[in-house]
């Protein structure tokens, strides 16, 4: 039996973004770094992860 190995993730960036555009290639631009956002309709709270070595998970 293989010892699958741990993922490493990292946490590239988050806070408010910008509205992302449905079908779009591009990420959203970053507004404001935060971990705590207001909830009002139009805030958009995003984290953008960078995970490696997790295949099979």
């Amino acid at each position: 039996m293989t010892r699958r190995k741990n993922p490493d993730i990292r946490i590239e960036s988050y806070g408010r973004y910008s509205k992302w555009k449905q079908g779009s290639k591009k990420l959203p631009m970053i507004l404001e770094f935060t971990n705590t956002i207001e909830a009002v309709e139009g805030n958009e709270f995003e984290m953008i992860l960078r995970i490696k070595e997790s295949k099979g998970l």
